[in-house]
Protein backbone atom coordinates (compact mmCIF):
# COMPACT_ATOMS: atom_id res chain seq x y z
CA UNK A 1 0.00 0.00 0.00
CA UNK A 2 1.40 3.18 -1.06
CA UNK A 3 1.10 5.91 1.46
CA UNK A 4 -1.32 8.47 1.05
CA UNK A 5 -0.15 12.46 -0.52
CA UNK A 6 -1.71 15.40 0.03
CA UNK A 7 -1.27 19.16 -1.15
CA UNK A 8 -0.15 21.50 1.64
CA UNK A 9 -0.27 24.49 1.57
CA UNK A 10 1.69 26.44 4.84
CA UNK A 11 3.06 29.91 5.30
CA UNK A 12 5.03 31.46 2.46
CA UNK A 13 6.45 28.27 1.13
CA UNK A 14 4.77 26.87 -2.32
CA UNK A 15 2.76 23.82 -2.24
CA UNK A 16 4.66 20.94 -2.28
CA UNK A 17 3.28 16.95 -2.31
CA UNK A 18 4.47 14.87 1.11
CA UNK A 19 3.93 11.75 2.32
CA UNK A 20 0.28 12.36 5.25
CA UNK A 21 1.69 9.80 8.61
CA UNK A 22 -1.27 7.95 9.78
CA UNK A 23 -2.92 8.99 12.98
CA UNK A 24 -1.47 5.98 14.50
CA UNK A 25 2.02 7.43 14.06
CA UNK A 26 1.15 10.87 15.04
CA UNK A 27 -0.45 9.58 18.20
CA UNK A 28 2.88 7.50 18.69
CA UNK A 29 4.93 10.40 18.52
CA UNK A 30 2.60 12.72 20.79
CA UNK A 31 2.60 10.20 23.40
CA UNK A 32 6.62 9.55 22.84
CA UNK A 33 7.34 13.49 24.05
CA UNK A 34 8.39 13.90 27.22
CA UNK A 35 8.09 17.78 27.35
CA UNK A 36 7.20 20.44 30.02
CA UNK A 37 4.67 23.33 29.65
CA UNK A 38 7.78 25.37 27.82
CA UNK A 39 8.73 22.67 25.21
CA UNK A 40 5.27 22.72 24.24
CA UNK A 41 5.16 26.53 23.86
CA UNK A 42 8.01 26.40 21.51
CA UNK A 43 7.06 23.49 19.52
CA UNK A 44 3.69 25.51 19.13
CA UNK A 45 5.88 28.47 18.40
CA UNK A 46 7.91 26.81 15.68
CA UNK A 47 4.69 25.72 14.11
CA UNK A 48 2.61 28.45 13.73
CA UNK A 49 4.66 30.49 11.24
CA UNK A 50 3.70 26.91 8.79
CA UNK A 51 0.14 27.64 9.30
CA UNK A 52 -2.59 29.24 7.09
CA UNK A 53 -4.85 32.34 8.21
CA UNK A 54 -7.86 29.41 8.50
CA UNK A 55 -5.37 26.87 10.41
CA UNK A 56 -3.83 29.40 12.57
CA UNK A 57 -7.31 31.44 13.67
CA UNK A 58 -8.77 28.24 14.74
CA UNK A 59 -5.42 27.36 17.06
CA UNK A 60 -5.55 31.15 18.28
CA UNK A 61 -9.24 30.37 18.97
CA UNK A 62 -8.45 26.89 21.14
CA UNK A 63 -5.28 28.71 23.03
CA UNK A 64 -7.29 31.54 23.84
CA UNK A 65 -10.11 29.65 25.10
CA UNK A 66 -7.77 27.25 27.29
CA UNK A 67 -5.55 29.58 28.56
CA UNK A 68 -8.94 31.94 29.82
CA UNK A 69 -10.23 28.46 31.67
CA UNK A 70 -6.77 27.55 33.32
CA UNK A 71 -6.98 28.17 37.00
CA UNK A 72 -3.63 30.23 36.05
CA UNK A 73 -6.64 33.43 36.12
CA UNK A 74 -5.74 35.28 32.48
CA UNK A 75 -8.61 36.94 30.77
CA UNK A 76 -8.26 37.98 27.10
CA UNK A 77 -7.97 41.82 26.77
CA UNK A 78 -11.44 42.81 25.72
CA UNK A 79 -12.55 45.00 22.88
CA UNK A 80 -11.62 48.78 23.12
CA UNK A 81 -14.64 50.66 24.23
CA UNK A 82 -14.46 52.44 20.29
CA UNK A 83 -15.08 48.88 18.87
CA UNK A 84 -17.92 47.91 21.70
CA UNK A 85 -19.84 51.39 20.89
CA UNK A 86 -19.50 50.42 16.61
CA UNK A 87 -20.75 46.79 17.53
CA UNK A 88 -23.58 48.10 19.66
CA UNK A 89 -24.45 50.92 17.30
CA UNK A 90 -24.54 48.80 14.34
CA UNK A 91 -26.44 45.79 16.13
CA UNK A 92 -28.75 48.85 17.48
CA UNK A 93 -29.22 49.72 13.72
CA UNK A 94 -29.48 46.27 12.67
CA UNK A 95 -32.04 45.81 15.06
CA UNK A 96 -34.19 48.80 13.27
CA UNK A 97 -34.12 48.22 10.09
CA UNK A 98 -34.56 44.50 10.50
CA UNK A 99 -31.15 43.47 8.05
CA UNK A 100 -27.57 43.40 9.23
CA UNK A 101 -24.31 42.74 7.02
CA UNK A 102 -21.52 42.05 8.79
CA UNK A 103 -19.39 43.30 5.89
CA UNK A 104 -20.76 46.51 6.95
CA UNK A 105 -19.02 47.01 10.33
CA UNK A 106 -14.91 46.90 10.39
CA UNK A 107 -13.99 44.86 13.24
CA UNK A 108 -10.64 43.56 13.63
CA UNK A 109 -11.15 39.64 14.27
CA UNK A 110 -9.72 39.35 17.67
CA UNK A 111 -11.45 41.89 18.81
CA UNK A 112 -14.53 40.36 17.39
CA UNK A 113 -14.16 37.23 18.79
CA UNK A 114 -13.40 38.61 22.29
CA UNK A 115 -16.42 40.79 22.13
CA UNK A 116 -18.32 37.07 21.25
CA UNK A 117 -16.50 35.45 24.40
CA UNK A 118 -18.22 38.75 25.96
CA UNK A 119 -21.91 38.12 25.89
CA UNK A 120 -22.84 40.48 28.38
CA UNK A 121 -23.88 43.16 26.63
CA UNK A 122 -26.31 41.41 24.93
CA UNK A 123 -28.69 42.91 26.86
CA UNK A 124 -27.67 46.35 26.21
CA UNK A 125 -29.46 45.98 22.95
Amino acid sequence: MSPRCSVITWGPRRSVHTPTPDASATEAALEAMDMDAEELRALIRDIIPWMDASIHARLVNVLVDRAARNPSGWVPTGPTEAIVANIVGFAKAAKRVGYADPSDIDIPSSAARAFKRRRNLVGTL
